[in-house]
């Protein structure tokens, strides 16, 4: 097996810097339930999904965009899997990257799901004949570098108790909250109704915010309740994403 010293693994990568995004903060319910297990421990390392989704996010929009290069070693035929010549990881160009599908919204370690572009488009093409089964590497002193940059700008949720409270009014999302919580444990409403059903609920008894009375809409409601699942673990405010069949049949794997 041949191993790439100055290279990490997407997976690798994300696990690094989704520790980094969420250090020091409480644990939601899931992963502090697995922990209590003595045959787990408190030292096990276990990500919770969404936080490492983000991460994995964030990785692929930067690699994207170009701030992150990627590497790939091609795959072996069968008739080479017995020679030892090291294979030389090469860079894959953006516009190449964006044919992998992305699995739980990062790049794969291994991509096996890619679009299948225009027959007029060669270069493409043979991109995608390249990526499909190959492996995804980053080189580790571009990603420390990156790493580095990222958590500079100080917006990662583990940093946001350092930064001072700014001047003005407050968020919406952080006045809706303690009323979607009080609906909640009231057992009045649940992520698994409608949010057009919690903003009814909300228009009832509305709070007083500057000179507006009126909820959210319902796409920023989603989002409240959205994070405050991923903060949380709590399976109560977990909504069920249905998508349609047309677009599942666009996002079928084409290699």
């Amino acid at each position: 097996m041949v191993t790439f010293q100055r290279f990490l693994n997407i997976s690798t990568a994300t696990e690094k810097l989704c520790r980094g995004m969420y250090a020091q903060l409480q644990r939601p319910l899931p992963i502090d339930q697995i922990k209590r297990d003595p045959d787990v421990g408190r030292d096990g390392s276990i990500n919770w999904g969404p936080w490492n989704e983000k991460a994995a996010a964030i990785i692929r929009q930067a690699a994207i965009a170009g701030s992150l290069p990627i590497y790939f070693v091609p795959r072996r035929r069968r008739e080479e899997a017995a020679s030892t010549a090291a294979e030389k990881p090469n860079l894959v160009p953006a516009a190449a990257l964006k044919l992998v599908i992305p699995s739980r919204q990062g790049l794969p370690d291994h991509p096996t799901r890619l679009i299948r572009p225009e027959a007029s488009n060669g270069e493409l093409s043979e991109w995608r004949w390249n990526l499909a089964g190959s492996k995804l590497l980053i080189e580790t002193t571009a990603f420390e570098n990156w790493y580095r940059a990222e958590k500079q700008k100080g917006k990662w949720p583990s940093q946001l108790k350092r930064l001072a409270p700014k001047p003005g009014r407050p968020r919406v999302a952080d006045v809706w909250v303690s009323r979607i919580l009080n609906l909640i444990d009231g057992k009045l409403w649940c992520a698994r109704q409608p949010i057009s059903h919690l903003k009814e609920l909300l228009r009832q008894k509305p709070i007083v915010i500057a000179l507006s009375e009126a909820p959210p809409s319902d796409d920023s409601l989603a989002r409240i309740v959205d994070d405050i699942f991923e903060k949380t673990g709590d399976s109560r405010f977990f909504r069920l994403r249905r998508r349609s069949c047309r677009k599942t049949r666009q996002r079928l794997p084409l290699v």
